[in-house]
């Protein structure tokens, strides 16, 4: 008995004098009540094999002539779905641009993830591995033998064309007959995208001021529910363009633009990954409060798609998770905190990362802080031009117990360093291993770094 593959490898043949596209058309037309009765229509020549008919079913055939017409029945539409894709198969491995091959492409977006379906597809129809990644690299479904990069793979032996914000990238194998349908599947899917991100930025904004003020009514749950928000852990994430004070008209419209391209990436970002988003643009900052038990693990890839959408100093501060729409207001001033600490351009930090002695050092204005650095750590400076005493101080305040370690950091041999310690207790006049002393320190050293870092 013949196999599927088979039998399609000899329709062509049989069914044809022209174009592919009427073969296929009339195999599987969209909407076609013939079909949908399953029953399928072949145009043919005189001879259809015995084998054949019998292979798709039990059918009635009729060839009066050889223009006629066979009807087959199908015995089952898994049966004429398993033909239907095999036929596409012959077609796409062939680089025919048939009708009913892009109808298949296009099917993809109705599903909820339309780039994952779409590379599914399109390595199922051809065999050849394609990948979609997002604007800023990260990569959002790929299907092949093999695992994907998490960045996109450059060369000549792969296909990258970017639509809507999305970046394809395949084969080289893949027919470029089938190019443009992909790449209108990921255009429709990103405007499909982007007028959810509206919608929800258009219903969820006032929403998201009640939720960060607290003074969102009894029927807040309702309505988190009604946006897609079922009671999931959430966190809140902040966003700034880091040192932009405008003090003209002009210049703060063009720091809302700023700020609205990044806010509209981040919605990008969320919306991809699949977690419901509420953003706003609050006092200079962007906000984001979405669903997530994990925020830390999407900081990095968070910050990634902000700075490939800004070339400016973006840094961005995370919240830890939270259980209770009513901590909401706690949530952002975690992350504005974690915001507040970053300490390099274009960086980010967590909240559930940061040093306890920020806390206490970002309560104090910058004077108090200067005075501080300067009354504690003054007396080294004098004594010590160099630098090396401060220095050892410093690495020696990371990890007071490993000396050897710290030595070896320093390339110097342990009795130099325990030299320099000794050296630093007498010109502090306090002795290293009081608690307080190295209180004290540690808080001038970081108020010092903190400082620089402003």
């Amino acid at each position: 008995m013949p196999t599927v593959r088979d039998l399609l490898e000899r329709l062509p043949a049989l069914a044809l004098e022209g174009d592919p596209n009427t073969f296929f058309s009339d195999l599987y037309p969209a909407g076609d009540p013939v079909i949908a009765g399953g029953i399928c229509v072949l145009k043919g020549p005189a001879l259809i094999p015995e084998d054949v008919t019998a292979l798709l079913c039990r059918a009635e055939v009729a060839l009066p002539d050889t223009r006629a017409r066979a009807v087959l029945r199908a015995a089952g539409t898994d049966e004429l779905e398993q033909v239907r894709l095999e036929a596409l198969r012959l077609l796409a491995r062939e680089g025919r641009p048939a009708l009913a091959v892009t109808r298949h492409l296009l099917a993809a977006l109705a599903s909820a993830k339309p780039e994952r379906e779409l590379v599914a597809r399109l390595f199922d129809l051809t065999g050849v591995p394609a990948a979609v990644y997002a604007p800023w690299g990260e990569l959002l479904a790929g299907a092949g033998p093999r695992g994907w990069p998490h960045t996109p793979p450059f060369g000549p032996e792969w296909h990258s064309l970017e639509r809507g914000g999305y970046r394809l990238v395949a084969h080289a194998d893949l027919s470029s007959a089938l190019l443009p349908w992909a790449l209108e599947v990921l255009g429709v899917a990103a405007l499909r995208a982007a007028a959810d991100s509206a919608r929800l930025a258009g219903q969820g904004e006032a929403l998201l001021a009640e939720l960060l003020t607290g003074a969102g009514g009894a029927d807040l749950g309702a309505r988190l529910e009604g946006l897609g928000f079922e009671g999931s852990e959430f966190a809140v994430a902040v966003a700034e363009l880091h040192g932009v004070q405008p003090r003209t008209p002009r210049g703060r419209a063009r720091l809302t633009e700023a700020l609205l391209t990044l806010r509209t990436a981040g919605d990008a970002f969320f919306a991809r990954r699949g977690h419901r988003a509420l953003s706003a643009l609050r006092g200079g900052r962007v906000v984001w409060l979405w669903s997530s038990g994990r925020p830390e693990t999407q900081r990095a890839a968070l910050l990634a798609a902000l700075l490939a959408a800004s070339e400016a100093d973006v840094r961005l501060g995370l919240s830890d998770p939270h259980a209770r729409w009513q901590d909401a207001p706690q949530a952002q001033r975690q992350a504005v905190l974690a915001l507040q600490a970053t300490r390099f351009p274009r960086s980010s930090q967590s909240f559930s990362l940061l040093d306890p002695v920020h806390w206490v050092l970002s309560a104090q204005p910058a004077e108090n802080l200067e005075a501080l650095a300067r009354t504690v750590l003054e007396p080294l400076r004098q004594a010590d031009a160099s630098g090396k005493l401060l220095q050892t101080l410093r690495l020696y305040l990371q990890d007071t117990h490993d000396l050897p370690a710290l030595a070896e950091r320093l390339h110097i041999h342990l009795n130099t360093l325990r030299y320099r310690l000794a050296r630093i207790e007498q010109i502090l006049g306090q002795p290293l291993s009081h608690p307080a002393t190295l209180v004290r320190l540690y808080l001038a050293v970081q108020a010092e770094q903190g400082r620089g870092a402003s």
